[in-house]
């Protein structure tokens, strides 16, 4: 019998990765998880930030899969609800829609059927006249009128964090920055792996949930082929405001597919392009091809949009790994998990929704109990919440905390401390008592924004950044609003020096 230190060892740190850490610890499982960059900072910060069934699988037939969604968007909304907020839609139908009144009404009542017992509100149609009211950059050409509907907006890299902090909470190593460069097979059982700086760790099971880099992991060590994933692109961009509130869930009339326009930090965020990626992971990065497609497609239908490259203050892209298909459209291809033995001692993940990352990783952590000769012990991850989840609704919490917290910390303005609550729920004191005597640590970084020195602090000693990147992108959302000014720039890379020369000598 070959020597194991831990029960399960998980190569990722993404979505999925994290979600399993989080279970598997807290069942009682010895667990280490490495990423080799940044938590999250591939595919599972690079989405189109929304938690929802998927309207567009309910026309492929993919019910099961649309009834867990709804269930798990439920799910996510309880237990972080700082993270995860109800969000308005409008399905405009104009004439040359691909998709017609009675088509998108029957799929909407579906939806809302699947959604019994879980719904954010049922779904009902407006005239055109009303629609124009409520989002006057649409298009009157042609507008029949719209269907209201809602689905979840959330904050994907944060959540993601919350997952590997309630992981370590409950006993886990987790490291990113921290490659795992082979696996440790012997009598043709994978058994460990061997990290970047010639560590071995021993395991009962390995997890690979490498996402893009799946393949890569299993391959050349002597093991049956390993799957091979399909990879697709999704790219998206941020402009300045398009609506006033509503996401638009709107139809390319030119090829059918389905695209978002959404409300993100006073911009907008819209998306996803879908195509298959055959280059580098390096420096990945949406393609002119692409934003051009998505400021077409938006003016098409936003007509007072007059969108150009120039109102673009940010893209990203992101690859998926879905289950190998031979499909020749990537759109059509099935978004459900697929959990594999690669090898005896090792288990695989390729596909899923970020909305079903946790009853995936409940899924796969039976599945590791079982192959550890255990019986798979209840799951919790469905009802106790993530860090910060135990604040009560936002709005009754401002009410309450607004004349307290910003008495008692000279300097928090009130759009500071709701940006602090939205992010951080109830941890935001935690963050909030770094400030000790230093007022100057909720001056704001950049006139006009609400980040401040203090939760850089706060990311470096108890939040795992490591890089200035990690923090602006990841950790807060201020890579997104657009190009940082030289003087900007500067200013945060001096804080982010001073939060980490003040780390313990021992970290």
């Amino acid at each position: 019998m070959a020597r194991t230190d831990l029960d399960l060892i998980i190569i990722g740190g993404g979505i999925h990765g994290a979600g399993v850490a989080r279970d598997a610890a807290r069942r009682g499982l010895s667990v280490s998880l490495f990423e080799q960059n940044d938590f999250g900072s591939a595919t599972s910060s690079a989405s189109s930030k929304l938690v929802h069934g998927g309207l567009r699988y309910l026309e492929q037939l993919r019910l099961r899969l649309v009834r867990e969604s709804l269930v798990e968007r439920s799910t996510l909304t309880r237990i972080a609800g700082h993270l995860v907020r109800p969000l308005p839609f409008l399905a405009p139908i104009y004439d040359d829609a691909p998709r017609s009144k009675v088509w998108m009404g029957a799929g909407l009542w579906l939806y809302d059927l699947l959604a019994t017992g879980h719904s954010l509100g049922r779904h009902r149609w407006l005239d055109a006249e009303d629609v124009l009211q409520l989002e006057p950059s649409l298009n009157a050409t042609g507008l029949r009128g719209a269907y209201l509907f809602y689905d979840a907006q959330m904050n994907d890299a944060r959540l993601c964090l919350e997952n590997i902090l309630s992981a370590r909470q409950h006993g886990a190593q987790v490291c990113n920055y921290t490659r795992v460069d082979e696996l440790i097979v012997e009598d043709r059982r994978v058994c460990g792996v061997r990290l970047q700086d010639g560590r071995e760790m021993r395991a009962g099971v390995v997890l690979n949930a490498a996402g893009p880099w799946a393949s890569s992991v299993a391959s050349g060590q002597a093991l049956s082929d390993p799957v091979k994933p399909r990879l697709s692109r999704g790219s998206h961009i941020i402009t300045r405001p398009l609506t006033r509130g509503h996401a638009l869930l709107l139809s390319s009339p030119r090829d059918g597919r389905v695209f978002f326009v959404m409300p993100y930090k006073g911009r907008s965020l819209i998306g996803t392009t879908e195509v298959d990626h055959h280059d580098s992971f390096d420096s990945l990065q949406a393609t002119p091809g692409e934003i051009n497609y998505l400021i077409e497609e938006t003016n098409l239908r936003l007509g007072k949009a007059e969108l150009d490259t120039a109102d673009v203050l940010f893209s990203f892209a992101g690859v998926r790994a879905l289950g190998p298909d031979e499909s020749s459209d990537t759109g059509q291809l099935s978004r459900e998990a697929v959990v594999y033995d690669d090898a005896p001692g090792l288990i695989s993940i390729l596909g899923g929704k970020y909305t079903t990352y946790r009853a995936v990783a409940e899924r796969v952590t039976d599945r590791v109990q079982r192959e550890l000769g255990q019986r798979a012990t209840d799951c919790f991850t469905a009802t106790e919440t993530l860090p910060g989840g135990e604040s009560p609704p936002l709005e009754d919490y401002f009410t309450m905390a607004e004349r307290i917290l910003t008495t008692r910390y000279a300097g928090l303005e009130v759009e500071q401390l709701r940006y602090l609550v939205q992010t951080y729920g109830s941890r935001h004191q935690d963050v909030l008592r770094q400030v000790s005597d230093d007022p100057a640590a909720l001056a704001p970084i950049e006139p006009g924004l609400p980040f401040t020195p203090v939760e850089i602090r706060y990311a470096v000693h108890e939040e795992m950044a490591q890089t200035l990147e990690d923090i602006l992108r990841r950790r807060c959302y201020r890579r997104y609003l657009g190009p940082l000014t030289t003087e900007a720039e500067s200013a945060w890379n001096s804080e982010f020096e001073a939060a980490k020369s003040t780390l313990p000598q021992s970290a």
